[in-house]
């Protein structure tokens, strides 16, 4: 019988040998679902189901509470706990004065909502999640799909933003999503704004072809070399950052390098040592780099995180892809040439009791008039 391209079947870790998936989804996706998310993620619990549709494979990740959780699997984390971090960083005490309290009650109606039980489609359990080419597929029957197998959870597609992900949201907007704002992420791509000539572009490319350090090529990464990339990864986006974001374990770095899940790239001291690491993927046109890290005990005159998102914009130039960099450092990478785009989280309520329903119909409302322009003020 030959399938067809709106054919649905979900699988979870009850039998995880009993289908066939594409290579890449299954070296990624059959270790999580059969030794569990925490062994490759330390702060994310949760369930991992594997949705097929068609050709097209989505991991869902599916929760009940979990506050504790990174925000790649906790609305209440990225809305509530991670902006509450961000308070606590900035130079802005009437800001943190003004904006305490009212998150801290905001975080109680979350809770009281339960926006936390969720099922998030395409959740690669990383801070970009690249979508496949989705054209085609029936968005009305994938929701009514998944609303019959989780009828008490909200149903969940995160990364969105409008320059690479526009016919989606417009798909699910017609059926009923609201789009939640979530962060600012930038977009290279020629077709928006050639970055290549940007002097600032240029010198962080010379600064390239003259640094001391080496640079090594996913080839050249060692096994020796994994528990340092665990350690600058922390470095970066745990101490220095947010313990909200995923804190990926030795394992998660073993399976990604030696499956070659995720290209590694880094900058290695003449001793051997790594300072700086990069790895990217790319899905349907798209780069990300959801792991980055480097030295922070180093000066910033050394480069380092210049001389890694020049890596990574070269990869993109060379394989002729649009490169998702991310938030954070917005006047960073704006003077390099990224233009910013307001990423969404489109959720889908109208099965679940009315309170709920108004819980995300209040958290749409202040993301959107209070959110976002404290974001593009601020710089968070």
């Amino acid at each position: 019988m030959t399938e067809q391209p709106d054919d649905l079947h979900l699988y979870d870790s009850a039998h995880p040998t009993s289908f066939v998936l594409p290579q890449y989804e299954q070296n990624y996706l059959l270790p999580f679902l059969v030794s569990g998310t925490q062994a490759y993620v330390d702060n994310i619990h949760t369930r991992l189901f594997i949705l097929k549709m068609g050709q097209q494979i989505f991991p869902v990740t599916v929760n009940e509470t979990d506050y504790d959780n990174a925000y790649v699997c906790s609305p209440f984390t990225r809305y509530i706990t991670y902006a509450k971090q961000e308070l606590e960083i900035i130079n802005y005490p009437f800001l943190k004065r003004a904006l305490s309290f009212p998150i801290n009650f905001l975080g109680m109606l979350l809770k009281a909502g339960k926006t936390n039980q969720v099922a998030c489609v395409n959740n690669w359990l990383l801070s970009t999640n690249l979508y496949p080419d989705v054209r085609g597929i029936s968005v009305e029957k994938m929701t009514q799909f998944l609303v019959t197998h989780f009828p008490q959870h909200t149903i969940m597609f995160p990364s969105l933003n409008q320059h690479t992900n526009g016919p989606l949201m417009e798909q699910l907007q017609n059926y009923g999503y609201q789009l939640i704002p979530g962060r600012e992420v930038f977009i290279f791509d020629k077709q928006l704004k050639d970055y290549t000539n940007r002097r600032v572009t240029q010198t962080d490319f010379e600064l390239l072809k003259k640094t001391p350090y080496q640079i090594v090529s996913h080839q050249e990464i060692t096994e020796k070399d994994y528990e340092r990339i665990v350690e600058l990864y922390d470095l970066l986006y745990i101490k220095k950052y947010s313990n909200c974001n995923p804190k990926f374990s030795l394992a998660f770095i073993e399976l990604c390098h030696s499956k070659n899940l995720l290209n590694f790239q880094g900058l290695r001291q003449s001793d051997g040592t790594l300072v700086g690491i990069i790895a990217s993927f790319n899905r349907n046109g798209i780069l990300a780099t959801p792991l980055v890290g480097h030295d922070t005990q180093l000066s910033g005159k050394e480069g380092i995180y210049r001389m890694l998102t020049a890596l990574a914009l070269k990869e993109a130039l060379a394989k002729e892809l649009v490169f998702n960099m991310s938030a954070g450092v917005s006047e960073f990478k704006k003077w390099r040439g990224g233009v910013g785009f307001i990423e969404y989280n489109a959720v889908y309520t109208r099965h679940l009791p009315t309170h709920r329903r108004q819980t995300w119909n209040l958290l749409s409302f202040i993301m959107t008039k209070i959110g976002v322009p404290l974001l593009h003020r601020y710089k968070f």
